[in-house]
């Protein structure tokens, strides 16, 4: 949004001197000339700049960063929990099924859709113990698998939940 409304910040005190101190340190980096380092108080004027509705650039950098972080952090459980089905072998995993079937939820808010277990993506089985509800209240609560031990995070519950919205939403 290049035109700020009238609930965003359209004016900000900039440090100006550090930011210049700043761009002198990255302007040797850019041109392959030297290293730099910017200081503590340099990046702090950096940040105050992502304030402004037209430069919100950082923090959107950050957003992104922190979802590829998260994304990869799910692969890497999903991987985990797989494996780790493989070594419990089936007598185990039958064994926790049963067990999950027991399973009461801890609170009346982490029941999904009146269930305190729902399938788990993992080894879809419906053995997943919700702790939550996702943002969207389709039932895709984060919590772990009775069986496999996947750990559903939010952040996944959210993507899953996100994804479920706009798939109905195309259809329509």
């Amino acid at each position: 949004m290049l035109i700020p409304n009238n609930q965003d910040k359209t004016h900000l005190s900039a440090d100006v001197a550090n930011l210049r101190d700043a761009l002198d340190q990255t302007q040797r980096v850019r041109h392959g000339r030297d290293t730099g380092t910017l200081t503590k108080q340099q990046v702090t004027a950096l940040l105050g700049l992502d304030e402004h509705v037209c430069l919100r650039q950082v923090s959107d950098e950050r957003r992104e960063s922190d979802w590829v972080k998260n994304e990869i952090r799910d692969r890497y459980e999903q991987r985990r929990a797989a494996d780790y089905l493989e070594l419990i072998g089936q007598e185990e995993v039958d064994r926790r099924i049963v067990l999950a079937s027991d399973h009461v939820a801890a609170h009346p808010d982490d029941l999904v859709e009146g269930k305190d277990v729902v399938t788990c993506p993992v080894c879809n089985r419906e053995t997943l113990a919700v702790t939550g509800i996702d943002d969207f209240g389709v039932g895709y609560g984060p919590g772990t698998c009775l069986a496999c031990s996947y750990v559903f995070s939010s952040h996944a519950a959210h993507e899953e939940a996100l994804s479920h919205m706009l798939s109905r939403h195309s259809k329509d």
